[in-house]
């Protein structure tokens, strides 16, 4: 045969195609006849007690909602609640495969996820444990009113099931007794020691999260897995298909480490035409594009418990073998946008009475029981003299005193490692640059800083990991030599993915570094910084632990001083900005080593710009520098320059153009870490020349150095001879036309 250009073309008569496995949809078809042979009548009751409870909850939340009141206690409920009455079956499902040490991470949709997960811990959890959980919480805060309510005979796992609901729903009233004292409300309550984390504020923030979670569970060796519940029309977000794609590549399997153990959840309301156990349509199939066994993904009857705990343990064997990760669409009505759908409570009341495992009598005494205690919690909560409202404290000087004395507790193993740390062949490069520093100050970089430090915390803690971009970026190049994948990867996706994942590692007890590729990508990451980092660590007020370091390279001012505008401005966050290799390798070793998210932010342009502002260099060992110390660089007496990033380069080089042939001596400090920042070094330099010039990159109006310039105009009053101005220079001669045209004339210019 003839073919392009009349070459011959011998076709291949072989059948070859991209072939597909199926994807069950619906496939649970056992008979209660069956079922009774797998679960005991107390298994049989307590799924259906389980179901019973999160109803009732979320029937209580919606009459508080919509009437003011609930079973006799008043208590308009005017924030906003959303609830998920008709996915009981679901949440419970679940939660009953799930043992205390898997992770749930859920919308603020499903609340039910979260009493379900915590009902399950509580079966599961011996007596020793439940009551060192419930005395040791916020010492004893949640425990405590419980008097009251709780019967004097009452069992210590049904003391623990009030625990459960009491700080749940005081949490969600915002009352101090709430698990996180009332500050996280609906939005982000969490409560890990039941294995629930912070709610998520869209349905697609939970994907990233679980993943995250699934490394740390496997590079420590946990035996547990991470659960993502999310919407069906989450696989629409480009985030939730990158955290698939990463999920289901090869990058994390070794012959030592296989698969993550993370199961995706997608949970699909069902269409009108659809029945419980006929799908028309299936969201699963977004997996036929994700490697060879497509995530193992299957279409599950979400109305009926036991449907979905068979489909949930044979995932979780999957992800024990290594396997995974696993993805699973439930399919259910919601009972308030659909009345008359599939009631998940109702079909499985009436399979328990059917298959003779229960009475009807029995039944309606567990409902009213259940219904009775309810109204005894929602009571308790509801009472502001009991059950005190919370008080935010929102200063910043408050937020960082509270969070600023956390280190991290490093687990005393020895990390895996692939190479002895002096051999690592980059480590060996810089050694040499920083023999020949004596000869050349710019052979040391700032890049080679930061690579020692992170290379050094590699060494030293083992759930470290580091979580990369590009592989254009020279800083972290020789890490893939010294550690493998699961603690060092680099890969082509959004921050918004890495930083998410990295933040599911460090909830678990990890620390991470995200390595982004530059200010424009880390822009559109900012969303979660404050949707989710931000907000945690605000509402946990600081309880909850995340050393997550966020490596942001800027290649150019406008880039740069936009990021830093975005940034500087979101509570509890803290923001660096070295600008020498001293001052880099110490500040990362101290982002490392504490326990609260930074933003590292490293201009591109002191690439080839060496050390020369200590005169004994950078030492091979770690050290750490205060975050929120700036740094004296140079004294003076005539004007004090505060430098913003690689503003510090210019600086130095316009001090020595004012002296000569203008007689100026500068002093100049370098701000080195943004936020916090503390202004007395900046304050006795003031007092001292009078006169204060603020350079950074970047626009001047709107930005970080605008905010300087307006705080030292007013803790600087009484000290200064001229007004303090902002600059955007890129060069010494901008520097020193500032000084001429708007602090100190300067004679012959």
């Amino acid at each position: 045969m003839s073919g392009y250009l009349g070459t011959e073309i011998k076709r291949n008569t072989a059948n070859i195609a991209v072939r597909f496995r199926e994807i069950p949809i619906c496939a649970y078809h056992l008979s209660i006849s069956e079922e009774k042979r797998i679960y005991t009548t107390r298994d049989f009751l307590r799924i259906y007690r389980d179901m019973i409870v999160v109803r009732e909850f979320e029937t209580m939340l919606l009459s508080l909602k919509t009437r003011g009141s609930y079973r006799g206690v008043s208590y308009p409920l005017k924030k906003s609640i959303v609830t998920d009455i008709g996915r009981e079956a679901i949440s419970v499902g679940e939660a009953y495969c799930a043992s205390p040490a898997d992770d749930m991470f859920s919308s603020d949709k499903n609340i039910g996820d979260l009493i379900a997960k915590g009902l399950s811990a509580i079966e599961k959890m011996t007596d020793e444990e439940l009551a060192q959980i419930m005395r040791g919480h916020q010492e004893g805060s949640v425990l405590l009113p419980l008097a009251e309510v709780t019967d004097k005979r009452a069992s210590v796992k049904d003391v623990a099931l009030d625990f459960l609901l009491y700080g749940l729903l005081s949490e969600i009233f915002n009352k101090i007794t709430g698990f996180c004292r009332g500050l996280c409300g609906s939005r982000n309550v969490y409560f890990i020691p039941f294995g629930f984390y912070p709610c998520n504020m869209t349905e697609s923030d939970s994907a990233g999260l679980a993943l995250g979670a699934a490394l740390y569970h496997k590079n420590c060796g946990s035996n547990g897995c991470a659960v993502a519940n999310m919407s069906a029309d989450a696989v629409c977000d480009g985030y939730v298909w990158e955290t698939f794609c990463l999920a289901s590549s090869g990058i994390f399997r070794t012959q030592k480490s296989l698969g993550l153990p993370a199961l995706f959840v997608l949970n699909r309301r069902r269409d009108v035409d659809e029945t419980e156990s006929s799908v028309r349509k299936s969201a699963a199939r977004i997996c036929a594009g994700l490697g060879t066994e497509m995530m193992y993904a299957e279409t599950v009857n979400g109305s009926d418990p036991l449907a979905v705990i068979d489909a949930v343990s044979r995932k979780k064997e999957i992800l024990k073998r290594g396997e995974g990760a696993a993805l699973l669409e439930m399919v259910f009505d919601d009972l308030q946008e659909t009345p008359n759908g599939a009631d998940p409570v109702k079909i499985y009341r009436e399979k328990l009475i059917r298959g003779g495992i229960i009475g009807t009598s029995e039944l309606k005494a567990l409902e009213e029981h259940i219904a009775e205690r309810m109204a005894k919690i929602c009571r308790l909560a509801a009472d502001d003299e009991k059950s005190p409202p919370a008080r935010v404290v929102c200063e910043d000087s408050a937020i960082f005193e509270n969070m600023d004395g956390e280190k991290r507790t490093v687990r005393k193993i020895m990390p895996e490692v692939k190479i002895p740390k002096n051999t690592c062949s980059r480590l060996q490069e810089i050694r040499k640059k920083r023999d020949a520093s004596s000869e050349n100050e710019n052979s040391y970089q700032i890049e080679d800083a930061v690579f020692e430090s992170v290379l050094d915390r590699m060494y030293r803690d083992p759930d470290f990991a580091v979580f990369g971009m590009t592989a254009k970026d020279e800083t972290l190049a020789g890490l893939a030599e010294a550690v493998d994948a699961n603690r060092f990867f680099r890969i082509s996706t959004s921050g918004t993915t890495l930083i998410s994942c990295a933040l599911g590692y460090t909830l678990k007890g990890g620390s991470a570094l995200v390595s982004l590729d530059g200010a424009q990508t880390a822009i559109s990451a900012v969303n979660i910084l404050i949707r989710q980092i931000s907000a945690w660590r605000l509402c946990s007020e600081g309880r909850l632990s995340i050393p997550l370091v966020v490596r942001v390279p800027l290649e150019n001012s406008f880039s740069a001083e936009s990021f830093l505008s975005a940034v500087a401005s979101v509570p509890a966050l803290k923001v660096v900005h070295p600008a020498t290799p001293y001052d880099a390798k110490g500040v990362m070793e101290s982002a490392l080593n504490g326990a609260t998210p930074v933003i590292f932010l490293e201009s591109k342009g002191l690439g080839n710009i060496g050390e020369s502002c200590e005169e004994n260099g950078v030492p091979q060992t770690a050290y750490t520098l205060p975050i929120g110390k700036p740094s004296l660089k140079k004294e003076g007496k005539d004007i004090t320059i505060l430098t913003v990033g690689a503003a510090l380069c210019s600086a130095m080089k316009a001090t020595a153009l004012l002296l000569e042939p203008y007689g100026v001596e500068a002093e100049i400090i370098s701000a080195r870490t943004l936020i916090p920042f503390d202004c007395e070094p900046v304050l006795r330099s003031v007092e001292k020349t009078g006169k204060l010039l603020i350079v950074g990159e970047g626009s001047e109006r709107g930005s970080f150095m605008s905010s300087l310039a307006a705080e030292f105009g007013e803790l600087a009053f009484d000290y200064l001879d001229a007004p303090v101005v902002v600059a955007s220079a890129n060069d010494e001669t901008e520097i020193i036309r500032v000084i001429h045209n708007k602090i100190i004339p300067l004679d012959g210019m």
